[in-house]
């Protein structure tokens, strides 16, 4: 379901041409392009089951991809540079571990050929939940891409979903393809209730550093060391400050 799902939001977002793409082993291949995209981007979007991603070799599933795209009338050189891949892992709710598939998924987004690849794991039920009526509803004044994005900056559904991740997975879900459907053009509002994440980052370190400053200066200026505040060398000191001992 989810693989339609990213189709409809890079329709959306102008990826106008479609061509079907047949690998035995994916379902619903399809390669997309904006037919009047001077920036030349493309992706490639697929479907798998969580058994057969953690069975598969990624290199052959690259592999037949890149032979499946080149040999297609569409294909152009940038096709090679410019494309990335969207994988969609439905997961399987029997196992108690999804250690192994996030091990996989990592394996398979680093992986340094070919094309930029994105994997996309999630709930089959919770996609349905989050997408069943949407999906036969949404036009060009209620999209998807619009639904999500005000799910996303929604103050108090980001508060919520921080405070209990489990209880959101709806959040969870429409987060993900935010991050894994890079064209996706959500907008941080100015309510600095919401924060971007490098904002946040640079927060928490300023913070943390501030308290490590600040604990730095009571030990050296604690009683047992008033008297021999030259004992403490810079080395001695920075030991102190990088295994956060104080």
């Amino acid at each position: 379901m989810i693989d339609r799902v990213i189709l409809n939001i890079l329709k959306e977002n102008g990826f106008d041409g479609y061509e079907a793409l047949s690998i035995e082993y994916l379902k619903n291949v399809v390669f997309t392009y904006r037919k009047n995209d001077i920036r030349i981007e493309f992706f490639v979007v697929a479907a798998i089951d969580q058994k057969e991603f953690i069975a598969i070799d990624e290199n052959k599933m690259f592999s037949d991809i890149s032979k499946s795209l080149k040999n297609s009338s569409f294909y152009t050189a940038e096709v090679d540079k410019k494309t990335s891949l969207v994988l969609c892992v439905a997961k399987d709710n029997k196992l108690k571990s999804f250690e192994e598939l996030e091990k996989k998924e990592l394996q398979t987004e680093e992986n340094p050929y070919f094309f930029k690849k994105y994997v996309l794991t999630y709930d089959e039920k919770v996609a349905q939940k989050v997408f069943g009526e949407i999906l036969k509803t949404c036009n060009e004044s209620s999209s998807l891409t619009k639904y999500i994005e005000s799910i996303i900056i929604n103050p108090e559904r980001f508060r919520s979903y921080k405070i209990n991740a489990e209880n959101n997975e709806d959040y969870a879900l429409l987060s993900k393809i935010v991050m894994k459907v890079p064209i996706m053009p959500v907008k941080i509002p100015g309510n600095q209730s919401i924060k971007p994440l490098a904002n946040m980052i640079q927060d928490n370190i300023i913070s943390e550093n501030l308290q490590k400053a600040q604990n730095l200066v009571a030990f050296l200026s604690s009683e047992k060391n008033k008297e021999t505040p030259d004992n403490y060398s810079v080395s001695q000191i920075i030991d102190y400050w990088m295994k956060e001992k104080l």
